[in-house]
């Protein structure tokens, strides 16, 4: 006997709604227990709360933020007086061979020679020119190609996807923007159908054609490479763009796709770490079904809202009244 249909109606939303309440309150204290144990503290450089992948972030942003500097139009001089000092005491904490070290002693370098009266640094501020020449699209391309692209949902698991040809998609999304160049995004693929029906398991939105994906992604983001209560939701952006652009790679290829969100209690996210070895730091950002659409697939309709609905213009000049 169902004992709720002999409760108020207000009494039982009452209860959901509490219910809801302790739910959010649990996963948000072991969101910022996570987020405060892994990610460097702020700025000021507490020695004894960095680790050595927090000293890596705090050099990446430093190093960063002076080649930010030299790519403006007039860079100030002199500039960066505290944040060269910094990056001084932070190369010392590292191996003196590492890539990073490089990276910013010719960060330092090229400060220096800034601030006391030479030119700007081209190995560090890079000209437009060395850069690949964009090749010519016309808008009926452009359009297409973004048109083209749909969630597929009855993939062709007869077909592979050649291991080059991820190679070739992670290789484009290495491209991706993030905060301050810190590339914080980890990418897990399964590759055969025992591996991608078990990483699917932590996943509720495949049910239906899940055992057809040849290939799934993880993408994750390691929170150590983000500092202070300012960044908290930094990993999702940036994991957020990196999945994305792996997605769009992957359309350039011929190879279709479908997002698959890792909305998910925290006890199902620490099952899916620990089935996987993924470390407790790594948050786990979204799942990703890659493959060759089957001959016959349909797509669903997905309408699009207007560009009216989600576009204002905060010029004083030209500010539209936009629908709620």
């Amino acid at each position: 006997m169902k004992f709720s249909r002999y409760i108020p109606k207000p009494l039982l939303d009452w209860a959901y709604l509490r219910r809801r309440d302790a739910r959010l309150w649990r996963e948000y204290r072991i969101d910022r227990r996570r987020f405060r144990q892994h990610a460097v503290p702020g700025e000021r450089p507490i020695w004894r709360a960095l680790s050595e992948r927090g000293i890596e972030t705090m050099i990446t942003k430093d190093y960063h933020r002076i080649e930010k500097a030299l790519a403006l139009a007039d860079p100030k001089r002199p500039f960066g007086l505290e944040v060269g000092q910094r990056l001084d005491d932070l190369l010392r904490k590292v191996t003196p061979d590492s890539k990073l070290v490089e990276y910013g002693r010719s960060a330092r370098s090229a400060q220096l020679a800034w601030n006391s009266g030479g030119d700007v640094d081209e190995i560090v501020s890079l000209p437009a020119a060395s850069l690949p020449t964009r090749p010519h699209l016309n808008a009926q391309v452009i359009e297409d190609f973004f048109k083209s692209r749909r969630s597929v949902r009855h993939f062709d698991n007869t077909r592979d996807i050649p291991l080059e040809t991820l190679a070739a998609m992670t290789d484009l999304a290495r491209q991706t923007p993030s905060v301050c160049n810190r590339q914080p995004w980890r990418l897990y693929f399964a590759t055969d159908p025992d591996s991608c029906r078990d990483l699917l398991s932590f996943q509720d939105g495949n049910r239906g054609f899940g055992s057809e994906i040849p290939v799934v992604a993880l993408v994750t983001v390691d929170l150590r490479l983000f500092a202070g209560s300012n960044e908290r939701n930094q990993c999702w952006v940036d994991g957020g763009l990196f999945a994305m652009s792996l997605v769009w790679a992957a359309h350039a290829l011929g190879v279709q796709s479908c997002m698959l969100n890792m909305s998910a209690p925290n006890s199902r996210l620490s099952a899916l770490r620990s089935r996987f070895s993924i470390p407790e730091y790594e948050a786990p950002v979204v799942m990703i079904g890659f493959g060759y659409a089957a001959p016959d697939h349909r797509i669903a309709r997905s309408p699009r809202r207007e560009s009216s609905e989600i576009v204002t213009f905060i010029d004083s000049k030209r500010r539209p009244t936009r629908s709620a």
